[in-house]
């Protein structure tokens, strides 16, 4: 099983995810595949990106947060964000990290 630590090892992991199904909307796209298929690898691929997006400023504020307050803020300002995402998303290597 995968153990993802840091934060660059899961962004790395989505990468990985995001090259792969772009890799096989190319070649869905080339050999005329059903569209509902296409567009399944495309969601995929706005997910990936969203969550890569995510990590990246988690990790940024993670590293520039002066307090634990300040932190929780900025992360509830992102779940109003365009991002569309739950306050309570806080990655297991944050957790360990914040407590540290």
């Amino acid at each position: 099983m995968l153990q993802l630590t840091t934060p660059k090892q899961h962004i790395v992991h989505r990468l990985k995810i995001c090259a792969g199904h772009l890799h096989a909307v190319q070649h869905q796209v080339e050999h005329d595949a059903e569209c509902l298929v296409v567009t399944h690898h495309i969601l995929a691929i706005e997910h990936a990106i969203k969550m890569i997006e995510l990590l990246l400023i988690e990790d940024f504020l993670l590293k520039h947060s002066e307090s634990p307050e300040a932190l929780l803020a900025a992360i509830k300002v992102l779940a109003s964000s365009s991002l569309h995402l739950s306050h309570s998303r806080i990655h297991p290597y944050q957790e360990n990290r914040s407590s540290a």
